[in-house]
């Protein structure tokens, strides 16, 4: 639980990502994160439109911080390496500011 708060926290602090970006990692982090979740679960949770959720998709995608496989539906699933990379940036700047 504390990692994903840490997980959590590191995503919020990230510069490079949009709000609705953010949220959706959070979301997908909340999860069991080798597992995944669905578009439509994404939508319902978050209230916007499709569209913008497979805008924030498709971007994080590109970004590579998401993967997509098929299981019937499409299911995103967090991409480990690059919240870890993010981790240990938030960890950086928060031992620096704390110096």
């Amino acid at each position: 639980m504390q990692k994903i708060n840490e997980f959590q926290e590191a995503i919020d602090d990230s510069g490079i990502l949009s709000k609705s970006q953010k949220n959706i990692l959070k979301y997908i982090t909340s999860f069991d994160l080798e597992r995944g979740v669905a578009a439509a679960s994404i939508m319902s949770h978050m209230q916007i439109s499709k569209q913008a959720v497979n805008y924030s998709l498709k971007e994080l995608i590109k970004r590579n911080f998401l993967t997509r496989k098929k299981d019937r539906v499409f299911i995103y699933t967090v991409n480990v390496k690059k919240i870890l990379e993010l981790l240990e940036d938030y960890k950086i700047k928060r031992n620096l500011k704390s110096n």
